[in-house]
């Protein structure tokens, strides 16, 4: 009990920090921008889910998974060619939604960066875990 307390109390004044970060390197050069803001969004996601853990109401993990959302599309609108982001983006969406939010996420990634042979590892994965072998084949 005593974890989960300090680990919510400690996760908003890292999560103010980071946004912070990201207002602020609206003012850096290019090349920097392009390889802070994916980390930047990645970490915020993750801070961000981290605060629904432990014993809480559901309102607060449902705030949780909608702010770590918010950061995922965030970084996803700045940085359309980050593969880590996208498939952190899945694999959080299939975690609190199931595959079918996860499929169309992945299925967006591969439209917006159609020769990555990560994304499509990342979807014959997925079809994978929710076991569908026939489509894995297919892929």
């Amino acid at each position: 009990m005593v974890s989960s307390i300090l680990c919510c109390t400690t996760a908003t004044p890292r999560l103010a920090r980071l946004e912070h970060y990201i207002s602020s390197s609206l003012t850096m050069s290019a090349p920097t921008v392009r390889y802070l803001y994916p980390k930047l969004y990645m970490m915020g996601a993750e801070y961000a889910e981290l605060g629904a853990g432990g014993e809480e109401s559901e309102e607060k993990v449902a705030d949780a998974v909608a702010s770590a959302r918010r950061y995922f599309t965030a970084g996803l609108q700045q940085c359309t060619g980050c593969i880590p982001l996208w498939r952190l983006s899945c694999r959080f969406e299939e975690r609190h939604n199931g595959p079918n939010r996860a499929r169309s996420i992945i299925e967006l990634a591969r439209l917006r960066v159609p020769k990555c042979d990560e994304l499509w590892l990342e979807a014959t994965r997925l079809e994978r875990r929710a076991g569908n072998a026939k489509v894995c084949g297919g892929l």
